[in-house]
């Protein structure tokens, strides 16, 4: 049977496939629903990965401790000497070039000087070996050559050699590093953390000097002779309180303020970990309460024996 040929129309405007304006708006609104879901869990991803690379940093500096002093007879490096440094205790001041425990780190990983005037200084963009010493939380970028690190040490495990040991009492010497194999409840101290950014160019203090509001200084002096104060003992948070002798209030506390130097930072997952190598090894992380301004970090994890 033939069929009525008919006449093939064009095709028009009203033909043409596309979206609507409401379409359109709703789709955008579906991808902006679902990078609102995404953002934070990505961000929170990332966060996750910089602790990770900060812990496997601190571990990588564990060891290189452990090297340094399988070198010097068990002992720890000391956390930092400034040349000309009068030293308590001793007549002749300090006639070595000025170092700190990353620098004493370096030399046996590298093979190379101890301090300032023998390393290398580095920036951001280059740090070579010195980039275990950095925290990859930290967005703070250094542009001059210096000896940056994120990183601080326990103030009496590692100390500052121009620093008097109270402990001990008259006649006054100055702190030594201790023996690793002195250092009692390993498992619960921590001796080098994450700290405070705000030294110059250099990042953290060497030594975190300010730690439990300048204990260092004070009764028991860091030590766990806890009956030196009456009511102190080592299940009691530390004291996280910022330096009041450079005008730290409570509004510093976990800053990277000028007004918080050498002290705890928990920069990780959104301001509220710490982490910290370990006496015997071990990484830990700690965690930090933005309402009540304390932490599960307690006096015994900072408080040591006497040497």
């Amino acid at each position: 049977m033939l069929y009525p040929k008919t006449k093939r129309r064009l095709p028009t405007a009203k033909d043409a496939s596309g979206f609507t304006l409401v379409e359109l708006l709703v789709v955008i609104g579906i991808i902006a629903v679902l990078i609102g879901i995404l953002l934070p869990t990505l961000g929170r991803a990332r966060q996750t990965a910089n602790s990770v690379k900060c812990m496997a940093n601190l571990r990588q500096i564990g060891a290189a401790l452990q090297i340094y002093a399988g070198a010097n007879k068990g002992v720890m490096p000391y956390g930092f000497v400034f040349k000309g440094e009068t030293i308590p205790g001793d007549p002749v001041a300090w006639t070595g070039e000025s170092a700190d425990w990353t620098t004493l780190l370096v030399s046996v990983m590298k093979k190379t000087g101890i301090g300032y005037d023998t390393q290398d200084k580095v920036g951001s963009s280059d740090q070579g070996l010195r980039a275990v010493f950095s925290c990859p939380e930290v967005s703070r970028t250094v542009t001059v050559q210096s000896f940056v690190t994120h990183y601080s040490c326990h103030p009496r495990l590692m100390p500052d050699l121009g620093s008097t040991d109270w402990y001990k009492g008259s006649p006054l010497t100055g702190l030594k590093p201790y023996r690793i194999a002195k250092v009692k409840r390993s498992t619960e101290i921590a001796v080098i953390f994450d700290g405070t950014v705000n030294n110059s160019n250099y990042g953290a203090w060497a030594v975190a000097y300010a730690i439990d509001k300048l204990r260092k200084d004070k009764k028991p002096y860091l030590t766990d002779a806890y009956s030196q104060v009456a009511g102190l003992d080592g299940g009691q948070p530390v004291d996280l309180a910022a330096d009041p002798t450079v005008g730290g209030t409570a509004a510093d506390i976990n800053t990277d303020s000028a007004k918080n130097p050498g002290n705890f930072r928990f920069r990780h997952s959104n301001e509220t970990k710490a982490n910290a190598l370990m006496m015997d090894g071990h990484v830990q992380s700690f965690t930090y309460n933005k309402q009540t301004k304390t932490s599960d970090l307690l006096r015994r994890n900072i408080f040591v024996n006497p040497s």
